[in-house]
């Protein structure tokens, strides 16, 4: 064999040797790669480590034919777990395909994965009695290896994809299932290096459905996208991560969302320590609804923390949000239709530490928001805001809430509003502004006080402020900037339930803090200026209180409120056509009525405030149960002014006057302080006219007055008073009683400390009239008092009262027909009663009468002076001529309760008819029968005292009185009694009974009656005649015939029980000689000289003029 042969024979050799040894391994591979090689491998392996098993169903390679790439593939992969018993499958997938670059793992130690696709992977994992069927791992006794000191080599991913998951999840424990159905994977390319990660994948879900059978939920998420993609750099680390999905549904008791699309994404930076953060974008939306956040974060190494955020939500369709709301608070909105968009957003900017935070920015805006539910009648038919907020914790002034708009409309309904809250030189302050126009139709289908109610009408109001909020907390309100104002047209308010109906037409209001309002004559600018006024109202509440008004108005102003100041106030009101009604027993009409209060510094003492109030009416009409009033063209002027001290004590104990200077201000606190002194009193008015004096005048050109236990109604003209809180200044005040007519002139003093202390009211008044009819005032006077106990407690009684007092005031008749009515609603059998007169009381005046009318007598040319003092009554040194003639006579009438009153009289005539006397003074019947015997002319002078009861009825055995009788050319009437008085003293018949003269004095006392001796001359006739009466009608005269023709005297005697059973019997003469002074006064009776009779009447004349 030749050289070449042999060469190439070994060559072959060595070859064919090299193929064998390079080829072994592979075949060794193909055949331990073989599926039943390798079923007997994992059936040998597997049981070592899991309680399971596992199978392929197909092994293919490729080595040589891809190298450097080694690629492998596997098909029909199944793993049971025998954790229960029958066993299940747990993990079966259709294929597996990978694709590695060993070339580079055995030159450079990369691990380089060029493909690995997984198709079909199904995953059924179950949990029954507490276990769990992927729970397939047994123990290991390995012990732990040390790692620490491990690599990592690079790894380079390319292609990585799982395709056609799914994952079945059955729990029986807790009865629920979850279902993840074709899920697929892909991380197109990833790598890990030592000083470096970045990968990105993508994940899809067709199906999710997770069902928990336990709470009836069901929720599914359908056509799941995941697309992420993340590295690491040095220190930092990125991410792009985006996810979403067209269908999510969520039905359980808390939550029920139908069909909604999510989408989230995060795409930043952060380092590996999270110190330092850069947020790219990081939203979350729901359909059209997203929240989203970028900027930065970063730790500084102070701890402190700086940030840039933004944050910004957009709902541009509201009623997506609804589907958010959990199941269980779903039923408020049932009914809901609602529409709009909300565009909200703010922004961090700054360094935030423990007390500081970062500067924020913060905006909210809503867009054409539009709500109603279907079961009330009103919705909201359009709402605008837009408004910002930042917050500056370092440049405080910076910072503010502005409100830009703010515009809502319901119906006829509308609001429109703007502002700012924010600060100046580090002061906290607002800026405010609003505008309304309320159509209360619209605001009655919204707010609901109770079912039946009704409103009507428009309110508008505009409403300006302007202030710093630290000057509120001081109260310092001159720094309070505000304009209202308020208009209102046909405002009607109808609640039937709370019985309130209340109609207004024409309101207008305003109302202004410390801001200028310019009148004709000047621009006033006060820290309170307000004006209320309406053209009409009509109220009734409660059925009880009516009230309705033609026209109305009132307005405020205040101004100097704080300290060291005196106050300036003003306020007035005005009001035409008020009617007003409190359950029928109060009732008031005012035609024209303006009132003004003022507060000012006084003119002269200016430390002091000076009130003053202004009341003017045309027409006003008054009446309660108790008594009704009417006045016209009535005016009333009232000053007040605080008490100060005028004078102290020097330091020598001198009294010396206080200089104005130095008189403390009283401001409004001081003044504030005096009216809760008052208030806390128990006497209120007492401590009022301590602290105050008052002053001012009244008049009035008419005024009417009604009692319903009274039947005449009482008049006054032409009233014009002065007065001060101790005097009363009256000028020429004519009073119209019934029949009477009287005016009055004068002053009336002490009245403040009669108020306040009960002390003596004294008064000096000049009486005039023309007519007083005395019997009229104290008959009504009587039926009064009996009346208020019949009408007291009745209710229907005092509604019917008010109601007649209000038709009699508000009757225009003339003094004529007044007079008859008066006059015939008077009761002349109504029982007489006592008068009661105060003993604090001192009053006098001068009476100058035309006529008196009292009794059956007619009093004219009554002239004299009357005082009331210490529970008296005193008429002195009057004069009058009367029908019996002219009389002059003091009276005294005392009543101290309502029990017993004293009384006194003293009266003197020249010239009276005997018959007139008994017949005008019936009284004196019973008394003197004897008067009826007798007819002429006689003066008189008589003087009594006497007491009276309950019913004004004389006490007779009180009655003490003296009476002096003289006349001449009497007529002895002739009669039974005469002729047989004539018969026994033996008188000639033709003697006549005329008397020539007469002269006889009596007193009243001890119940009986002391005639004292008198003479009578009848033709050639002369008589004695004495004795005493009884007060019971019994009686014993004496009579004696001291001349006559016969030559001797007779005596006779006459007595009887009365005067229808008359006696007669002859007695020795008691009287021997006529020539006697008998007739004047106790000389054959009383044999002390002193006229008794004389001196009674003069004790009377004393007692009742002299207090």
């Amino acid at each position: 064999m030749s050289r070449g042969k042999k060469i190439a024979k070994w060559t072959g050799i060595c070859l064919a040797i090299a193929i064998f040894i390079v080829c072994l391994p592979f075949l060794l591979l193909r055949m331990a790669l073989s599926e039943s090689v390798s079923n007997k491998i994992l059936e040998t392996v597997v049981p070592d480590f899991a309680n399971a098993e596992a199978r392929i169903g197909h092994i293919d390679y490729a080595l040589l034919s891809s190298w450097p790439d080694v690629e492998l593939g596997i098909k029909d992969i199944t793993v049971i777990s025998k954790v229960f018993e029958p066993a299940d499958t747990l993990l079966h997938i259709d294929s597996i395909g990978v694709s590695v670059n060993a070339g580079d793992f055995l030159n450079y130690g990369d691990i380089r994965i060029n493909r690995l696709h997984v198709d079909d992977p199904h995953f059924y994992i179950k949990r029954s009695n507490g276990k769990l069927n992927a729970g397939i791992l047994l123990p290991s006794d390995t012990a732990a290896t040390d790692t620490a000191a491990f690599a990592m080599p690079d790894i380079f991913l390319r292609d990585i994809r799982l395709n056609g998951g799914r994952l079945r999840l059955d729990d029986e424990d807790g009865n629920q299932d979850l279902l993840v159905d074709n899920l697929f994977f892909s991380l197109p390319r990833a790598q890990y290096k030592f000083d470096s990660i970045m990968g990105g994948l993508e994940l899809a879900i067709d199906t999710i459905v997770y069902d928990n059978h336990k709470y009836a939920a069901i929720h599914s998420i359908g056509s799941f996208v995941l697309n992420a993609k993340a590295a690491q750099i040095g220190s930092n680390v990125f991410t792009d991560i985006n996810i979403n999905s067209p269908s999510v549904n969520l039905n359980d008791s808390l939550w029920k969302i139908d069909n909604r699309s999510l989408d989230l994404y995060l795409r930043g930076r952060t380092d590996t320590t999270f110190r330092d953060i850069s947020i790219v974008r990081m939203s979350a939306a729901i359909d059209s609804m997203s929240v989203s956040m970028g900027g930065k974060m970063k730790v500084q190494d102070d701890k402190s923390v700086y940030t840039d955020l933004a944050l910004d939500v957009k709902l541009p369709e509201i009623n997506d949000l609804l589907c958010l709301v959990p199941a269980p608070y779903k039923s408020y909105f049932d009914g809901l239709e609602i529409s709009g968009g909300i565009d909200m957003g703010a922004t961090a900017k700054g360094i935030m530490r423990k007390k500081d935070l970062p500067t924020i920015e913060a905006r909210l805006q809503i867009k054409n928001l539009k709500a109603k539910y279907k079961q009330f009648p009103q919705g909201l038919d359009d709402l605008q805001l837009d408004m910002s907020a930042v917050y500056n914790d370092n440049h405080r002034d910076s910072s503010k809430i502005s409100l830009e708009k703010l515009l809502a409309r319901t119906g006829k309904t509308a609001l429109s509003t703007n502002g700012t809250f924010g600060f100046a030189g580090g002061r906290g302050y607002i800026d405010w502004k609003l505008k309304t126009h309320l159509n209360l139709e619209t605001v009655n289908n919204i707010y609901r006080i109770e079912q039946n109610q009704a409103m009507s009408g428009t309110l508008d109001a505009d409403i300006k402020a302007d202030f710093f909020l630290d000057d509120i907390k001081k109260k310092d309100f001159y720094k309070i900037f505000t304009q209202t104002k308020i208009t209102g047209d046909d405002v009607s308010i109808n609640l039937p339930e709370k019985k309130l109906a209340l109609f207004v037409d024409s309101l207008r209001a305003r109302l202004n803090t410390n801001t200028g309002v310019k009148n004709r004559r000047r621009t006033d600018t006060s820290l309170v200026n307000t004006r209320i006024s309406f053209s009409a109202m009509d109220l009734e509440f409660d059925k009880s209180i009516k009230a309705n008004a033609d026209r109305f108005s009132v307005s405020l102003l205040a101004d100097d409120l704080d300290s060291a100041k005196v106050p300036r106030f003003r306020i007035s009101a005005s009001t035409s056509g008020l009617k007003a009604s409190v359950r029928d027993t109060m009732k008031l009409f005012a035609k024209k009525a303006r009132a003004s209060f003022n507060i000012r510094k006084d003119r002269t003492y200016k430390f002091l405030p000076n009130t003053s109030a202004t009341i003017s009416m045309d027409t006003i009409l008054f009446s309660n149960p108790g008594i009704g009033a009417m006045l016209k063209e009535s005016d009333m002027r009232l000053s007040i002014q605080p008490r100060f001290r005028r004078f102290r004590r020097n330091a020598e104990g001198k009294r010396e006057r206080i200089p104005m200077d130095e008189q403390p201000i009283i401001d409004l606190r001081a003044l504030t302080m005096m009216f809760d002194t008052i208030g806390k009193a128990d006497d209120k008015a007492e401590m009022f006219l301590k602290e105050f004096g008052v002053s001012g005048n009244i008049k009035v050109k008419s005024l009417r007055a009604k009692s319903p236990a009274n039947p005449i109604r009482m008049a006054v003209n032409r009233v014009n008073v002065d007065f001060t809180d101790d005097t009363l200044h009256l000028n020429n005040l004519t009073l119209r009683y019934g029949r009477s007519r009287i005016k009055l002139s004068g002053d009336v003093n002490n009245i403040r400390r009669f108020l306040l202390r009960g002390r003596t009211l004294s008064a000096d008044l000049s009486l005039t009239s023309k007519r007083i009819d005395v019997n009229q005032i104290l008959r009504s006077l009587y039926m009064s008092q009996a009346k208020e106990e019949e009408i007291a407690g009745n209710e229907q009684s005092m509604k019917d009262s008010v109601t007649n007092n209000m038709e009699d005031l508000a009757m225009d008749i003339s003094e004529t027909q007044e007079e008859a009515m008066s006059e015939e609603a008077i009761d002349s059998t109504v029982q007489a009663s006592l008068i009661v007169l105060p003993k604090n009381l001192n009053i006098k005046f001068g009476a100058k009468v035309d006529t008196v009318k009292f009794g059956r007598m007619n009093l004219c040319n009554f002239t004299g002076d009357v005082s009331i003092n210490k529970s008296a009554l005193r008429l002195k040194q009057l004069s009058t001529s009367t029908q019996l003639g002219n009389a002059a006579l003091n009276v005294m009438y005392e009543c101290k309760n309502n029990e017993k009153a004293n009384a006194a009289l003293s009266l003197e005539m020249d010239s009276v008819q005997v018959g007139d006397i008994v017949h005008y003074f019936p009284e004196l019947d019973s008394i003197m029968p004897m008067l009826r015997s007798f007819s002429g002319s006689v003066a008189a002078e008589a003087s009594a005292s006497l007491d009276l009861d309950s019913t004004m009825n004389i006490d007779l055995p009180s009655v003490n009185a003296g009476l002096y009788l003289r006349g001449d050319s009497l007529t002895l009437m002739d009669g039974e009694t005469f002729s047989e008085i004539a018969k026994m003293l033996m008188f000639n018949k033709k003697t006549k009974n005329r008397i020539d003269s007469v002269s006889v004095e009596l007193l009243v006392r001890n119940n009986e009656i002391e005639i004292y001796p008198f003479m009578v001359g009848m033709d050639k006739y002369r008589l004695g005649v004495g004795g005493t009466q009884g007060l019971d009608g019994s009686f014993d005269y004496h009579i004696v015939l001291l001349k006559s023709p016969l030559l001797f005297r007779i005596g006779l005697d006459v007595y009887g029980t009365d005067f229808d059973h008359i006696k007669f019997r002859l007695a020795s003469p008691k009287f021997k000689n006529f020539n006697v002074s008998i007739g004047k006064g106790g000389t054959l009776i009383n044999n002390s000289k002193v006229n008794l009779r004389k001196s009674f009447h003069d004790a009377m004349v004393k007692t009742i003029t002299e207090e």
